[in-house]
């Protein structure tokens, strides 16, 4: 047995609670001081320090492990298989342009066409993820319809998603809202001119999507205090009353255990990692003009890097597509491997790991670039982190 690689221990500013946290499974343990200044000089990982209860709940968290190495590699195959996985395809699709006006409408056929005919050519794909980023409702028909036209295909499985921003919501009529047929509807809130929105009519739009018997995801994107104090509000009304209804925090950890009781957080800012759509095989961002991208900023910010398009087969650039599908991730760079938030970071942006390279001076490092590591401090082979 193994004291996990991925074993983070960290106390508050106070110093007044203690903490434990693997980042490969997210557990998080608030722990009594003597069991942390225990851990703490666990150099020789002499087992029998711990109770018998203790042990087997590290055990079965991954506190405890049986083969380090077999730890690291397991972790590094799942990323891989995520990554390589010809039978999931994830579609972004960008459902308005630049000046924020809807062009995705019922009466843009061809892109609808063009979208599907992408999809199904896909012969290995077996799961679907269709994501639509909208900018009003009107796109539901076409949506709508795509996703009926896919499922009279024989897939394993196709998720239907729709990301509004939260002034977006509170100006839409509710009848086009319930118009949707998506399983689950995130709300954004990140628009900093909020000064329009009208927080009752949220909350009727919610209700009716909850009716309808759809999930509904409240994120938390931009802390300034006027989005803090809606998501605290709507969070009041939800949170502990509707399992359809959930609630995340990009900046917060959603929830520790003390002792063996579930409660809220907010000491941890890590999420669990998830591979960038930009290095999936699979994985695509679709613009409403139908040219295809593999990263997102490169659909915003560097029209250039397109791939390919769904309506004009003539235009394909498959090195765009190589360049990050191909892209060394954090698994295979030295200085990500030794790193304990690998599991939480997975190497960072791999638009950046494409201009800054691996190695050397200007390695990039997606943790440093939120500011993790200034809270990070090396105590013998344990890490203690201070908020």
């Amino acid at each position: 047995m193994e004291w996990s690689k991925y074993n983070l221990l960290f106390t508050d500013k106070g110093e007044n609670h203690y903490y434990l946290y693997n980042t490969v499974s997210g557990f998080f343990v608030e722990l009594p001081k003597s069991i942390y200044e225990t851990l703490l000089n666990f150099e020789h990982e002499d087992f029998s320090l711990l109770s018998y209860e203790l042990l087997k709940m590290f055990k079965l968290k991954g506190i405890i492990v049986e083969d380090g190495a077999l730890e690291f590699m397991k972790l590094k195959t799942g990323q891989r298989a995520a990554r390589f996985d010809l039978n999931k395809m994830i579609v972004d699709i960008i459902c308005e342009n630049s000046e924020k006006a809807n062009i995705f409408g019922a009466e843009y056929k061809e892109i609808e066409d063009g979208i599907f005919n992408f999809i199904t050519t896909h012969d290995k794909v077996k799961k679907v993820v269709l994501n639509f980023y909208a900018s009003d409702f009107n796109f539901v028909t076409s949506a709508n319809s795509l996703h009926e036209r896919l499922k009279r295909r024989s897939y394993d499985s196709i998720d239907y998603v729709i990301t509004v921003e939260l002034s977006v919501l509170a100006k839409t009529n509710l009848r086009d809202i319930v118009r949707n047929e998506a399983l689950r509807v995130n709300i954004l809130l990140s628009d900093d001119i909020i000064s329009h929105v009208n927080v009752s009519h949220v909350k009727n739009a919610i209700d009716m999507l909850i009716h309808d018997k759809k999930n509904v995801r409240v994120i938390l994107v931009n802390h300034i205090l006027p989005l803090m104090n809606i998501y605290k509000y709507l969070m009041s009304i939800y949170s502990a009353k509707h399992e359809h209804v959930n609630f995340v925090d990009h900046n917060q950890f959603n929830g520790c255990y003390v002792g063996h009781k579930f409660v809220a957080s907010s000491k941890m800012p890590f999420a669990p990692f998830r591979e960038c759509i930009a290095t999936r095989a699979n994985g695509f961002v679709i613009k409403p003009d139908g040219t295809i991208f593999k990263c997102w900023d490169d659909a915003i910010n560097n029209v250039d890097n397109m791939i390919g398009s769904v309506i004009d087969k003539t235009r394909k650039n498959i090195k765009n597509y190589l360049t990050y599908v191909a892209i060394k991730d954090g698994f295979e760079e030295a200085n990500c491997v030794s790193c304990k938030l690998l599991p939480v970071c997975g190497g960072g942006c791999p638009k950046k790991r494409i201009k800054f390279g691996s190695g050397g001076k200007e390695f990039y490092c997606g943790i440093k670039e939120v500011g993790i590591e200034n809270r990070k401090s090396t105590n013998k082979n344990k890490n203690k982190l201070e908020n």
